[in-house]
């Protein structure tokens, strides 16, 4: 910044984390404050139905179109959490605009950038509940959609329906492979931390985020 006429220049900065902590405090300014950066940022150019789990399901153009208008729209402001850990949740959410870290306890993962999705084991009903907290870094743009919002859908996509059950029944394989004693004996038998102590391996067993990719 430079000042007309060489003159001494007096500015006053705020961070972005600060500031939207301040904004949290008044609704009506935070909804003001959102519009208008949501306003300002550049159109998406991708939406939910390019999620692998939805494209993974194959469904016919009836199937997309009444999927679309079951999806719900959100809009987080930076700092806020989208999901908290141990919340029930059967959402799959995708980030059209803006991306979050990934927390488990507070330790930070990974970072969901924009274009990716989470909930994909609680849409699919193999985890009933959020494991991890996903906070925004950014002004994030949501779309989402319910596993009890497509149920019904599902039962008149006969060929779909076959596809999401087939997935769902990784439930019981789930269930089996996530214990703490099978997780450490996978760890255990990999090269990499085979010599690794079992009390460590015990703290990073808390860190892991289980993930489906298709």
């Amino acid at each position: 910044v430079r000042c007309a006429d060489d003159k001494v220049c007096h500015l006053s900065l705020i961070s972005r984390e600060v500031f939207w902590s301040l904004v949290c405090h008044f609704p009506s300014q935070r909804e003001a404050f959102i519009k208008q950066g949501v306003d300002r940022s550049p159109p998406p150019t991708t939406d939910i139905s390019t999620c692998p789990l939805l494209m993974h399901l194959q469904g016919s153009t009836n199937f997309n179109m009444a999927l679309q208008s079951m999806v719900h729209q959100r809009v987080c402001c930076p700092g806020q959490v989208i999901t908290s850990s141990d919340e029930p949740s059967d959402a799959l959410t995708f980030f059209q605009q803006g991306s979050a870290e990934v927390l488990t306890g507070d330790v930070r993962i990974r970072e969901v950038p924009t274009g990716d999705c989470i909930g994909v084991m609680n849409f699919l009903g193999i985890n009933l509940r959020a494991f991890v907290t996903v906070r925004a870094l950014d002004l994030c743009v949501l779309q989402e959609i319910r596993r009890s919002d497509i149920e019904s859908l599902l039962n008149r996509h006969h060929m779909v329906r076959s596809r999401f059950r087939d997935l769902s029944k990784l439930r019981l394989a789930f269930k089996k492979d996530s214990s703490r004693d099978v997780q450490i004996k996978h760890l255990q038998d990999t090269e990499y931390f085979a010599p690794l102590p079992t009390a460590f391996l015990l703290d990073m067993f808390q860190q892991l985020e289980d993930r489906l990719f298709l």
